[in-house]
């Protein structure tokens, strides 16, 4: 009786997209304004999100993370989406001074077809430039 051959199945390894969106922009003096990255076609995990604030901050300026199905930007308010961060803090946004902020996450978007919206809005007396990005992986 001959004893069976095993065929091991094949390993299939799919290649995940890991990406760094930038977002770079000012936003003048006690304003607001949104930075949007372009649609995202599939759903993502949002592995980290990184903020430079100059020492001119002051802890003047707050950065919103939102992920939303519509394109829309506002210098007036926030904008439509969900707050990628507002599970984990009750403020939904980050502050800082000399520093980049580093905030890993493992926050799962299921939707396909979204968009990442950065919401910064400036108590300061003058214009600040937005230095920030965001890690997404594919799922």
């Amino acid at each position: 009786m001959p004893i069976p051959i095993y065929k091991a199945p094949v390993l299939n390894l799919e290649s995940k997209r890991i990406v760094e969106i930038p977002f770079t922009g000012t936003v003048g003096a006690n304003a607001q304004i949104t930075l949007v990255s372009n649609m995202i076609t599939y759903p993502f995990r949002v592995t980290q999100a990184r903020m430079i604030f100059d020492r001119n901050a002051r802890n003047l300026i707050r950065h919103y993370w939102l992920h939303s199905g519509e394109r829309e930007e506002s210098t007036t308010g926030l904008p439509s989406g969900d707050n990628i961060y507002s599970r984990e803090t009750s403020l939904g946004y980050f502050i800082g001074q000399a520093t980049v902020r580093i905030a890993n996450s493992s926050i799962d978007v299921l939707e396909g077809k979204r968009f990442i919206k950065l919401h910064t809005v400036s108590t300061l007396g003058v214009a600040y430039n937005i230095s920030a990005s965001i890690t997404i992986q594919e799922i």
